[in-house]
Parts: C-alpha cells; structure tokens; sequence
C-alpha cells in the first residue's frame, strides 16, 4: 500500500519547496521524501485540489502531480512525474500557451497509450492537452465541451482509449483517444473516474451522481 500527498509550494531556505510526503503502509505512517530528490519548487506553484486529480498513481510505481506555476512563470506549467513509488521525481514542462491568471493546469490522467492533462481555462478553445511519450510533448485537443476542466479520468480497453472531462460545461467523453468528443450532459460535475466495469462515474456539488456508460 504505497501511496503519496503533497503540499503547495512553501519558503525553504533561499527558495521554495513543495514537500512531497510518502506512505508505503496505506496510509499508516508517512515520511518526507527527501529534498534533493523533488525539484525546487517555483514562487507560488501548487496544485487545484477540487477535483480530486491533481494528484494520481498508476501502476509500476507511476504517480503524477500537476501544478499551476505562480505568478511571474511564462506560459509553462510543470508535472511532476515519479516512476519508482515516489521516491525520485522530476518535473516535465507543459506550455500551455498563456500567462492568464486561473487558466493552468488542473488535472491529469493517463493509461499506457496517452496522458492527458486538464485546463482551468480554455486557451485558444483547448481545454485538454494530449501526449503519447509519458508528458514530454504534448498536443492540443479540440472539440471538449468542458469549457473548464475539474476533473479529467482515462482508460484503455480492447485497443481503445477512452477519456472523460468535467466542468462546468458539462461532461464530455471520447473513445477515441480524445480525437472526437461527445458532450453527454450539462451538468456542473466537479470530478470523475474510470468504473471498473467499464465507462466512468462522476459527481457534483448538491449530491449529483452519474454513471457514464461509453460505446
């Protein structure tokens, strides 16, 4: 039972640090990781916690932190990316492509074949950006009903991809790896998450439940 958390970005010496803590009992006891194996922090950089998906494990000891970058930090945004269990990390740049303030990135999800990472704020009408070699290079994905992204989930069956988004726009899907979307409904879900048995569940605020079935 291996699993982690973070924090925002705090003072720490002559810069900042995002302390990453780390559990290998469920949960039990956790344990700081150390410093030099987590890159320094930027002024301001931390995580939209809303949803829920700022912050995901995969399988291999993968796990993901997606930050907005502070003020002052250019049109990049940053993921952390650990592939032993949280106990090294180093940061992947995302562009994003925009300096406005509440437009960073939000969310992230991922399956063996595509990454995929949630806007606050649509830039140029992208609101999901798309990347096939583990979130060095990305792309932009059009047609997301979302308008914003809360919360972002994905998974592969059968040679498919299939990815949903959340926001106040509504909820969109794609079974196509984020080629085409659909919008299913407008309503405001805050977060969402692959089923095991196939297709997604989302939830909002004033106890909104969906069960999202994908064909």
């Amino acid at each position: 039972g291996t699993g982690f958390a973070f924090s925002d970005a705090l003072a720490e010496g002559d810069g900042f640090a995002m302390p990453i803590v780390r559990t290998t009992d469920r949960g039990q006891t956790w344990a700081r990781v150390n410093p030099a194996r987590v890159p320094s922090a930027r002024e301001g950089e931390g995580g939209y916690a809303s949803s829920g998906a700022c912050a995901v494990a995969g399988a291999g000891g993968q796990g993901w932190i997606v930050t907005n970058g502070g003020p002052g930090q250019g049109d990049t945004d940053r993921i952390l990316a650990t592939t032993d269990y949280g106990q090294t990390w180093t940061a992947r740049d995302v562009p994003i492509g925009s300096t406005e303030g509440g437009v960073g990135l939000s969310t992230a999800a991922w399956t063996d074949s595509f990454q995929f990472a949630g806007l606050l704020g649509a830039v140029d009408s992208t609101v999901v950006l798309r990347s096939d070699d583990g979130g060095f290079g990305w792309e932009r994905l059009s047609g997301v009903g979302a308008g914003q992204v809360y919360g972002l989930a994905a998974y592969d069956e059968e040679g498919r991809t299939y990815v949903a988004a959340t926001g106040p726009g509504g909820l969109s899907v794609s079974s196509d790896g984020g080629e085409t979307w659909r919008v299913l409904t407008d309503a405001v879900l805050w977060t969402v998450a692959p089923h095991p048995d196939g297709g997604f569940v989302a939830a909002g605020r004033g106890g909104i439940f969906a069960r999202i079935r994908v064909e």
